[in-house]
Order: structure tokens, then sequence, then C-alpha cells
């Protein structure tokens, strides 16, 4: 692993999104993991601005979300929300395309295994 240190959270950001185009780049395709939390904000704001300018797409990706409140996905507080406001919405990513445990099911265990199952059927992150 190559740990870079930058001296502004910017250049983290700037760095960040094109680390993510340029793994895209390679493969279209690509099965990743989105994280949630202020710290991504400022990354997919870079990454929807390249989208705007026809530079970064998503269309074939198939993104993953790692976790889930257990809530309704309609809550504003959810995992969920917040990738459909600052994430999926932005940079395009189609909805059969947004992956995240179902926090509304009734047998949890039952749809962690079928979450993982969609994780192996994209080949892993």
């Amino acid at each position: 692993m190559k740990i870079e240190v930058l001296p502004s959270a910017a250049e983290v950001a700037g760095r960040g999104a094109a680390l993510f185009a340029a793994q895209l780049r390679l493969n279209p395709r690509l099965a990743v993991a989105l994280p949630t939390g202020r710290t991504p904000i400022a990354m997919y704001q870079r990454l929807a601005a390249e989208r705007k300018a026809g530079n970064f797409d998503l269309g074939e990706a198939t993104t993953f979300n790692l976790d889930e409140v257990l809530l309704p996905k309609s809550a504003p507080q959810t995992f969920f929300q917040f990738m459909t406001r600052y994430a999926w919405e932005p940079l395009g990513v189609s909805k059969e395309r947004r992956l995240i445990p179902n926090s509304e099911a009734t047998d949890l265990e039952a749809e962690c295994v079928r979450y993982e199952a969609q994780i192996a059927e994209c080949g892993g992150l």
C-alpha cells in the first residue's frame, strides 16, 4: 500500500477523484465500494464536475455501500439518502447499479448473505 500525505482536504479530494477516475478508465465495469460521511463529499463534487464536462462516466460501474442504518430508506438520515444526494445522482449511477444492504429486511442474516453474493457476482470489490 502506498500512503500519500497531502497538505489540504481539497488536495485529498482532488487526488481521490483522479485515482478513482483512472481506475474507472481502466475498467468501466468497475465494482466499487463508495463511502459515506463528510470526507468524500468534496471528491464526489469533483467527480460530478468531471462527469458534467464529459470526462467521467459511471454508467457501466456497480457501486456498493458497506452499511446502512436500521431505518426505512426513505428516512432522510439514511446512508441511502446520503448516497442519492451526494454520489449516485450527481455521478449518474443507474438505479440498478446502486447496491446497498436492505435495512428493512426482516431476516438481517439472510440479507447479509444476499448482499455478499451480489458483491461476489461482480467479481468482488
